[in-house]
């Protein structure tokens, strides 16, 4: 594993050798900061809306609270109470944070429009960009509750 990282030109863009945070990264710490000028306590609640879970959750030092508390790799149409049990988080309000991982920068997953009290309070690119390289480039977008 070692010699292939080393010999395919981008050891120096891998996570333990770069000086660029991942997006990962980047948007905890922006939750996190966000978390912190609120005033608020303990952990932030996140849910990863219609999105998979890689990682965030240990970013951030918090856990899961919800049943469906990301998305599974699968066919959601297998799942139907899944989409309305997420809905219903957002309606409720409940998560002070929503994550949302898309190939698109201005993807609309819908969540100002389930619930007002949400606003966008960024957009970061999922990982590190390496040159010539097309690495899948994902966008994380969080919303956060007023």
């Amino acid at each position: 594993l070692v010699a292939i990282i080393l010999c395919n030109g981008f050891w120096h863009l891998t996570v333990p050798f770069s000086p660029e945070k991942s997006g990962i990264e980047t948007a905890c710490d922006t939750i996190l900061a966000t978390w912190k000028e609120s005033g608020k306590t303990g952990s932030p609640n996140i849910l990863m809306y219609d999105s998979a879970e890689t990682g965030f959750y240990s970013h951030l030092g918090t856990a899961p609270v919800y049943r469906y508390f990301y998305s599974p790799g699968m066919d959601i149409s297998l799942l139907p109470d899944f989409v309305n049990e997420q809905n219903s988080y957002v309606t409720k309000g409940l998560p002070d944070y929503i994550l949302c991982i898309s190939d698109y920068n201005d993807a609309d997953f819908g969540i100002t429009k389930l619930n007002s009290a949400y606003y966008q309070i960024g957009v970061f690119k999922r990982i590190i960009e390496k040159p010539n390289f097309d690495s899948g480039l994902a966008y994380i977008i969080i919303y956060q509750k007023k």
